[in-house]
């Protein structure tokens, strides 16, 4: 006979971007827009992810800045290109839980995203990149907010996040990766 987690005990903690929701093209789609409107600069967007990160381009760091601010604004304009995940189902159907949305998106593109997809009351706590600017989002969870690492099931698409969950202490068998 298999064997259930009672996970009335345990704390839910799901990402957001590429474990909920794709949310890859719509983030490309505004940054060629934003780069192009900005620099007149045209990128290709074809099988990536472009983040402020990987964005390859020439320009000095205040256009970046305003290509940044501006991409931040259009994004909600292309909320249609993303795409659920099987997670998100899974949280739409869990009952009686306490869910937390651990992500290392920042406040307004994740309050678009949860919005969009009226997920936004599915979550007891909210914790955005812009909670933890320069830390982990796993050491704030368990040793600021103190959440015990041994009750925390997780949903997490990132192999990075995954590594630093194990390293504050979420047991891999509480890991699902998405």
């Amino acid at each position: 006979m298999t064997k259930f987690l009672n996970i009335e005990n345990f704390i839910i903690a799901f990402d957001l971007d590429g474990t909920l929701v794709n949310t890859d093209k719509a983030n490309s789609m505004a940054y060629q827009r934003s780069v192009y409107d900005v620099s007149g600069i045209t990128i290709d967007i074809d099988n990536c992810r472009i983040t402020r990160d990987s964005l390859n381009i020439n320009v000095s760091d205040n256009i970046l800045q305003e290509i940044i601010v501006k991409k931040e604004k259009l994004f909600t304009e292309y909320l249609v290109y993303t795409q659920p995940l099987p997670a998100l189902f899974i949280l739409q159907h869990l009952k009686n839980t306490h869910n937390v949305l651990l992500t290392y998106a920042r406040r307004e593109r994740a309050k678009s995203v949860l919005e969009y997809y009226g997920i936004t009351s599915l979550f007891d706590n909210v914790y955005y990149r812009d909670s933890y600017w320069g830390k982990s989002k796993f050491d704030y969870l368990i040793n600021e907010q103190h959440y015990s690492s041994d009750k925390i099931i997780l949903f997490e698409n990132d192999k990075k996040a995954i590594a630093d969950a194990i390293y504050f202490g979420v047991p891999q068998r509480n890991i699902y990766k998405s």
